[in-house]
């Protein structure tokens, strides 16, 4: 059904690092690879609903705190996933507005896209024909809490397809899985697939999010991107309104069950749909 990438083999049994210590060298890694710039983000949000369909509220709130003031506890029906997970970043300006609406209000291709309860990494496999390439852009990563931001990239022409913030639940993976998690190299949807991980995919929420100037440099990375945007925004100043954006893009919340406890928490943008 997807194009994905070859397993990585697992390290020697003897080379094994302790959990605590890998997660240490992801948080290097992530440092050592630099920031996007600092900012405050602040972003409209509204009440949760597992149905697809729901109808579509808003209210205001700030993300000012760090991980620090996130909540370790996971309450299924929570309605602040993708408030909690952009708290996770708080000097990355990465949405200006983040909008819960209606899968009747998200346009396609995003829709097709979004509105559904499985692996984000296989959907935009299939629409886009070619593998998916994990890039890390930062990471959180302590003995205790584990949360990245990511591109998914083409592998046809590196184009960015998708931008996620994922926190991973490890102790909800075998050591095998965690190893391959912490290595930052495979999306995880091929690394639940490769280690046989028992999982389900549960949509929680569908936004519409106006981008910052964090994930705006991904949506415009080409030439032909940039002149787009500076299009978009002649149009905005011809019309003059409030309720016009430079670039508007679609996004999700969803929660990854597995081995029967809460795995991942997920917001997944579609970028290049």
């Amino acid at each position: 059904m997807h194009a994905g990438a070859a397993a990585a083999a697992p390290p020697a049994e003897q080379e094994r690092p302790t959990l605590a210590h890998a997660t240490a060298e992801a948080a290097a890694a992530a440092t050592a690879s630099g920031a996007v710039p600092a900012a405050t983000i602040s972003h409209a949000g509204a009440s949760g609903s597992n149905d697809i369909g729901s109808s579509s509220g808003s209210s205001s709130c700030s993300t000012a705190s760090g991980c620090g003031g996130y909540d370790s506890s996971i309450d299924s029906h929570s309605s602040s996933m993708a408030e909690a997970l952009l708290r996770c970043f708080p000097e990355d300006e990465l949405v200006q507005r983040c909008e819960r609406v209606s899968a009747d209000d998200v346009p396609e291709p995003s829709r097709r896209l979004l509105a559904h309860h499985t692996h984000m990494t296989m959907t935009m496999e299939a629409h886009h024909a070619c593998a998916m390439q994990l890039q890390v852009i930062r990471t959180v990563a302590k003995p205790e809490l584990y949360v990245r931001q990511v591109l998914l990239r083409r592998s046809s022409d590196g184009r960015a397809a998708m931008f996620g913030i994922a926190r991973v639940h490890l102790e909800a993976f075998p050591e095998s899985a965690q190893r391959d998690i912490l290595a930052q190299k495979i999306p995880l949807g091929h690394i639940m697939q490769q280690h046989a991980v028992k999982r389900r995919v549960e949509l929680r929420d569908l936004y519409l999010l106006v981008p910052g100037p964090a994930l705006s440099q991904w949506l415009y990375e080409s030439e032909s991107d940039k002149l787009l945007q500076q299009q978009e925004e002649q149009q905005q100043q011809v019309n003059n309104s409030s309720s016009s954006c430079s670039s508007v893009v679609y996004g999700r919340t969803a929660m990854i069950h597995c081995n029967d406890q809460p795995g991942i928490e997920l917001l997944e943008v579609v970028i290049a749909p």
